[in-house]
């Protein structure tokens, strides 16, 4: 038969070294405590998301909204255009603001004009 003999006593050697394990966990030595350090820190991983998520859920979501105020009369979010001729920087009144995405009917707009995207 292959390898160890499952039914033979332990080497003489194996159980003295268990005896020195056994008498330093009784004797209430460092290493008795040894690995409850990795428990005690889970343990305060898992309180503080705890925590964390219950204070997260008392004071409610935070809700995106547009930024208030504008640039030179074209508010932030819009799409503005100005005349022909007309410089955004000089004249904070744009011909032309577009709120939504998609196609815009710019008829009989010849010229040079200043279109701002603000976000």
């Amino acid at each position: 038969m292959a390898g160890p003999n499952p039914f033979r006593a332990p080497s003489k050697r194996w159980s003295e070294r268990r005896r020195a394990a056994d008498s330093c966990l009784r004797s209430g030595d460092r290493f008795r405590h040894r690995g409850n350090d990795t428990g005690k820190i889970l343990r305060g991983v898992a309180a503080l998301a705890t925590a964390a998520t219950a204070v997260v859920a008392m004071c409610g979501a935070a809700q995106a909204r547009p930024a208030e105020g504008d640039w030179n009369g074209c508010p932030y979010g819009a799409v503005c255009i100005w005349g022909q001729d007309r410089n955004p920087y000089l004249d904070p009144h744009p011909t032309n603001v577009y709120w939504s995405y998609g196609a815009h009917n710019l008829s009989n707009q010849y010229g040079d004009h200043y279109v701002f995207n603000v976000i």
